[in-house]
Parts: structure tokens; sequence; C-alpha cells
């Protein structure tokens, strides 16, 4: 019978040492074993010498049981007992159950220690070599050359249903240090262009599978042409672009023009978002605490009762990108946007940041100013201007950051009349976030490899998007829209263009905050919107797109030069339409698509006609309008779809109408 039991505990507690090892940490797992081994040493030295070795006086028959006493604990370890002879001895032990029970205890735990030592040598490699045999749903594409790609493997391993696959530089210590993980390895210098190293992690439902391309860069000389093969591989395969999601944390987001360039066999354009770490934390630190909650509004006007005030302390890369996130959501009616930086090395940091966002400085009334969040010119600003809404202090290291907050709250409790009642305050760093909203703290972690995985933003712009073009072709066309024509026309988007939908789509709580529509369904929202607002939120709607536009280097075209620009276009579609020759078409239709605007990918140092006040756009738009009219007799003559005549003050109302169909009825 003791010997079923034992077979049966040995069992369990096997079963039980593989769940608890592979799922709690090697050291902290390594300190459980020694003292479960010292309890079972001692243990089974109890049992065996004092209830299996009577000693009958001799030196030698001492040696023996003591040699006897140590091999059986040893025993124990791989299942051996000695329950019987114990039982035969006839004394304490066969006298008592107690002593039974806890001479079983010791052996099942002499089991756990092996079991367990076993697993957390071996054995996680042995399951991790299991699971990668397996097919996958989803792949995950890591590289990152940096020691943290084992803080992201360690999180990217948990993602259910998904493989794995690290690329990087090969070493054996590397190679070693990657087992412990449920990961694929491949070199980056064996990666070829054909797509044959990824081939086996296709073998099932190639077209079906979501692949995820996490590139984490610090030296994008050394990453871009590992990126350039991942796209010819895709491209060589044929896999298609809406399976795939790009998410790209550069040194440098202009040096991956290239991407956009990239093109499945439908001429879909690879999803990419492309930041830098520090523009991530900008992102994310809006995402979790946007500037409207700090604002109070007349909701029968939408306008801000107050200007709104930030400050960044700490002027570096995360400084630099909270500036432009919260220039981007900071916009709002009958309120100016201001901004005061302070950073002892301001000077020697903004250099670049001057010349790309000059325009941006200058239009939102941004001072930079060359001196510590510890200085009394902090609190000469305080003292010389009214309420602050927004602080981030962001000077690199997490216990500088914390004083300086510190010192701000002593001095809000001493001048209570300086601070915005809702007033945000957030330390930013690369490594983590803390937000205080109200007696509210948020603590973030901006390298989430789970949240970055996730396309919520991604998804609810493409809908709006979806919707303003379903929209133009319903009413341009008079036919109804196939899914296929959204999702091709989503995936010709560049980088800039899904940015601007991303930035459009995360503004919508403002509208709904200035209005007071929080909890009203879609019919209340756009009954309110249709009888009362909608010849006020097209104006925040321009602010908001201008703050968009500027925060990502793109500053107006002048007047002079778009007056210049239509006359060109209108000679040029003159002469295409006397010729009737193919050149001259082609010719007036690039001049076309630049007349108003001229940006690249990414917009630094594009210009745009509309980037402008509010008041501007109709002047603007009668000496666009000749031009629009002459072209689409040029359309009309070549066959083509005419182009509607939506004034630049009517694209601002449509996205208002738009942002109702995000809303759940």
């Amino acid at each position: 019978m003791h010997g079923v039991i034992s077979l049966i505990g040995a069992v369990l507690i096997i079963a039980l040492a593989a769940v608890i090892s592979l799922h709690t940490d090697t050291k902290k797992m390594q300190k459980i074993n020694f003292i479960f081994l010292l309890i079972v040493v001692i243990s089974g030295l109890f049992f065996y010498s004092f209830g299996l070795n009577k000693p009958d006086g001799t030196d030698g028959q001492a040696v023996l049981n003591a040699l006897k006493t140590v091999g059986y604990t040893i025993s124990m370890f791989t299942g051996g007992e000695k329950f019987d002879e114990l039982l035969k001895a006839n004394n304490w032990f066969s006298q008592n159950v107690l002593w039974q029970i806890l001479f079983w205890v010791a052996h099942l735990l002499a089991v756990f220690v092996f079991t367990s030592t076993v697993l957390i040598t071996w054995g996680k490699k042995l399951l991790n070599a299991f699971k990668l045999l397996l097919p996958q749903k989803n792949l995950i594409l890591l590289y990152c050359e940096n020691e943290d790609k084992f803080k992201y493997l360690s999180e990217l391993e948990k993602e259910e249903n998904s493989r794995v696959i690290y690329i990087g530089s090969f070493s054996k210590k590397l190679s070693d240090q990657l087992a412990e993980y449920t990961v694929s390895y491949e070199n980056r210098n064996e990666i070829d262009d054909q797509g044959k190293w990824l081939k086996s992690y296709l073998l099932f439902k190639k077209q079906n599978k979501k692949i995820s391309v996490i590139f984490v860069s610090n030296e994008d000389d050394a990453a871009i042409p590992v990126l350039t093969k991942i796209l010819n591989s895709f491209t060589a395969l044929d896999l298609h672009s809406e399976n795939i999601r790009i998410k790209l944390l550069a040194e440098n987001p202009g040096n991956y023009d290239f991407i956009s360039k990239y093109k499945d066999s439908s001429s879909h354009s690879y999803i990419t978002e492309v930041y830098t770490v520090s523009e991530l934390v900008a992102h994310k630190l809006m995402l979790s605490a946007m500037p409207y909650k700090t604002m109070e509004f007349d909701n029968e006007t939408c306008q801000a009762k107050s200007n709104f005030r930030a400050m960044v302390i700490g002027f570096g890369d995360v400084g630099q990108d909270c500036l432009r996130y919260l220039v981007r959501y900071g916009q709002f009616l009958n309120s100016s946007f201001s901004a005061e930086v302070f950073d002892t090395q301001v000077d020697h940091v903004s250099g670049l940041f001057n010349e790309i966002y000059a325009d941006m400085l200058e239009r939102y009334h941004i001072q930079l100013h060359n001196t510590s969040g510890f200085s009394k010119e902090i609190y000469q600003y305080f003292q010389e201007n009214k309420k602050v809404n927004y602080i981030v202090v962001c000077c690199g290291k997490e216990k500088v950051n914390q004083e300086i907050i510190n010192q701000l709250f002593t001095y809000r409790r001493l001048h209570p009349e300086y601070f915005a009642e809702n007033m945000i305050i957030a330390s930013c760093s690369k490594d983590s976030m803390e937000i205080i909203e109200k007696e509210k703290v948020t603590s973030l972690k901006p390298m989430d490899m789970h949240h970055l995985l996730k396309d919520s933003a991604d998804m609810q712009a493409r809908h709006l998007n979806d919707i303003s073009y379903r929209e133009k072709v319903e009413s341009n066309e008079n036919r109804p829209v196939q899914e296929s024509e959204l999702l091709d026309n989503w995936y010709r988007k560049d980088p800039l263009d899904r940015l601007s939908s991303i930035s459009s789509a995360e503004f919508i709580p403002t509208f709904f905050a200035c209005s007071n529509s929080f909890g009203l369904s879609r019919k209340e929202t756009e009954e309110k919107i249709e009888t009362k607002l909608i010849q006020i939120l097209p104006e925040l709607e321009h602010l908001r797109w201008n703050a968009f536009e500027s925060s990502m280097g793109i500053i107006s075209m002048s007047k002079e030069e778009f007056t210049e620009n239509v006359n060109k276009c209108i000679s040029l579609t003159e002469t295409a339409l006397r010729s009737k020759a193919e050149a001259d078409y082609q010719a007036a239709k690039k001049q076309f698509s630049i007349t108003r605007k001229d940006l690249n990918s990414f917009g630094i140092g594009g210009r745009h006609v509309c980037l402008t006040d509010w008041g501007a756009l109709d002047e603007l738009w009668e000496i666009y309008l000749p031009l629009i009219k002459k072209y689409n007799l040029l359309l009309e003559a070549n066959g083509q779809k005419q182009l509607r005549l939506t004034t630049f003050k009517e694209l601002d109302e449509k996205n208002i109408y738009h942002m109702l169909d995000i809303l759940n009825d």
C-alpha cells in the first residue's frame, strides 16, 4: 500500500515542482530549494540513523551505520525509501503515526528539491525548445542590440499564441543567454533579402499570420540594413501588409523615410509607426493626462475660460518631445498657448530643435530659459504670470525630477493662486513616468512591450479615415464603398497621413469636454452639434490641425508663394487642355499636387498654405477656386472624376461630423 502512496505522491510532487519551478524566478527558486534541502538532509539523517541503524558498540559497525545513513538519505532525492525496514525495527517510529507522516513529508520534499533543481537547470531550455516546434498564429520580430533586450524578451514571451524571433549579432554567450527564453534566434548577418530565413516560421497559413516587428535602434546606421532585409523579405514572400505592423523606436525617425517605398503586391505600404523613445514617452503622457483635463469651459460656446500655460523643466530629448505634444493637444477656443522651458544647458541642446520648429516656437509663444529647475527664475515666472496648467519635469534622473516636484508642491501649498485647480504635473524619463493629477498618481513604463503591441490608436485612426473616404466616394461618385477599397485607401497612406489621423482621433475627447458631450448618445451629440456647435467646433478642429502640422516641423506656405503656385498650375493646365498631350497633362498634375502643400512622408521641412489663422482661409480659398475650376476641365477631358468644390473651412467642418461615427450609439 505504501508503494502506491509513494508513487502517487511522487507524481503529484513532480507536477507541482514543474509548475512552480517554470513560473518562479530562478534565484528565488534556488533559495527555496536550499531551505528544503537542509530540511531533507536533517530529516534523513535523523530517521535513518536513529530509527534503522542500531549501534552494537563496535567501531566497524558505527562506520557502516554512518555510511548506510548517508546513502539512504541521498537516495531520498530519487525516490528511494526504507519505510518497511523502519516499521520492522519495532521501535518509536512504528508506534507513532506522526513520525511516519513526517517521514513521508521529508521524502516528498526530497523529490521536489531534485525535480525543481533539474527543471531550473535544464527543464526550461527543454520546454522552450518544445514550444518552438509548435506552429504559432502570430510572429513577433524583435531587434534590439542593447541590454534591454532581455527585459523585452521576458515581456514578449508572455504574449499568447505568439512566437518571438530575436534578431541580432551572433555570439555564443548571447546564444546561451537566449536559451533561457522561449525565443528563436536569427543572426542579423545571415538574414537574406529573399526571406529564406523567414520561410520556416510561415509553414502554416502564411497569409493569415500576424507579424509584429519591434525595432529598438540606438544606432540607425547599424539598424537600417537589417530592417531593409526584413522589408525585402516581406515583399519577396508576398506577405500582405494588413497583417504586418512595424513599431520602430529610432535614433532619428527622419532616417526611415525609405520605408514608405516598400509595397506589397497590392501596392499597400507596410503600416509603420516611427518614434524615438522620447516621443513615445510624450505620446503616452498625453494619452494618460490630456491637457483639456486642466481647463474649464463655457459649454455653450465651447470656449476655454483661461489661457493654457505649460512649463517644461529639462530640455533633452524627452523634454523636447513633451513640449511638441503639449502644443499638439493643448489648443482650445478663446485660449492662447504658451510654454516656458527651463534647462541649464538649453543653449547647447536646442540648436536643431530651434531650426526645425522655429515656426512652432514663435506661433505658440514658447520661451527657452537657460536656468535650472531649482532656480529663483522658476518662481519669478509663477509670480509674473497667471495660473500654470501643466508641468513636465524631465531632467534625466528620477531623483532630481522628484526633488523638483517636491519643491513645486511645497510652493503650491504656499501660493495655490499660481496653479490651475486641475493642474497636472508629471515626472518623465525614458524608463518610467509618474503623473500626478489631483490626488491620483499614475505610474507607467513607456517601453512596456504589451502596450506597444496594441494598435488601438491605429485602428481608431483607420476608422476615422474610413468614414472620411466613404463620405467622399459616396458624395462624388454616388455609389457604395467596398471594404476592400477602404483597406486599400488606408494602406496607401504615408506615415504623416496616418499620424495625422491618429492625432485627430485622439483629440475627440477634447471636443466632448469643451461641449460637455461626455455620456451622450450619438443621436444626442449629433443634434447638439447641428443645432448649436457646427459654427464653433470647426475652428477648434483647425486649431488642432495647425498644432499637429506645426509640431511635425511643417511651416506655413506664404500667400505670395501660394499665389505663384496657383498661377503656374493654371498656366500648365491651360497648356495641357490645348495640346492634349500626355506629358503636359502629367506636368499639370504634378504641379497641382504641390500647389497648396509640399510635404514629405514625415513632415519635417514641409509647407502647407492652410497652416494659418482661421480667418485667413476664406481669402486663400478665393485664390484657389479658379484653379480648381480650370483643373476640373482638364480632368474631365482626360476621363477623370472632377474634384468637389469643398472650401478649406468645409474640410474642418467635415472632420467634426466624421468624429460622430467614432461614437457608440
